[in-house]
């Protein structure tokens, strides 16, 4: 839920989508009626970015059982926490902050040129290559001894063509 406060602006987009989507195009979408995700949906038409406010603003949220109260992205987050507490809910137990973890290890490797360099896609493509090469020097050393063996060969035919043509003629000549 805190994707609300993403500092990136497609990162709210794409949850806008995700949130216009279950609450539009499901059928008793299962967060239709959780007070969080309305809070949510009410904090995102609230949002700098226009395009995330068009993509919400067709969405009617849920009454708030007689309370007008007014949901801000403070009072949002501040919901969010009292409820990680009350609940004796950590970071760690949640899907998304552990995706979000990921995501962010990632874009640290990915930012670092020390870690792409030796990171394990580079490594494995390194390893790749190498063994193309390894197997190119060895399909040439191959190719190397094949005609050298067909040199050889073509050498000792001609050797024994002489050797014939020689034993032939000494013939000719003793018969004469």
């Amino acid at each position: 839920m805190l994707i609300v406060n993403d500092r990136v602006q497609n990162v709210r987009i794409a949850f806008a989508k995700v949130i216009r989507h279950h609450f539009l195009k499901e059928i008793s979408g299962k967060f239709v009626d959780d007070q969080e995700f309305n809070d949510a949906v009410t904090v995102l038409k609230q949002d700098t970015c226009e395009d995330v406010r068009v993509l919400v603003s067709d969405i009617e949220c849920m009454t708030n059982n007689g309370n007008n109260r007014l949901v801000t992205m403070e009072t949002f987050l501040k919901a969010i926490e009292n409820s990680k507490i009350q609940s004796n809910w950590s970071d760690s137990d949640s899907s998304y902050s552990e995706d979000e973890l990921n995501i962010e290890r990632e874009i640290k490797r990915h930012n670092s040129e020390d870690e792409i360099d030796h990171g394990p896609v580079l490594q494995s493509l390194r390893m790749n290559r190498q063994i193309e090469l390894i197997n190119e020097r060895e399909m040439k050393k191959l190719e190397k001894e094949e005609k050298r063996k067909q040199s050889a060969a073509s050498v000792k035919d001609l050797l024994d063509e002489a050797t014939d043509i020689g034993n032939g003629n000494e013939e000719q000549i003793d018969s004469t």
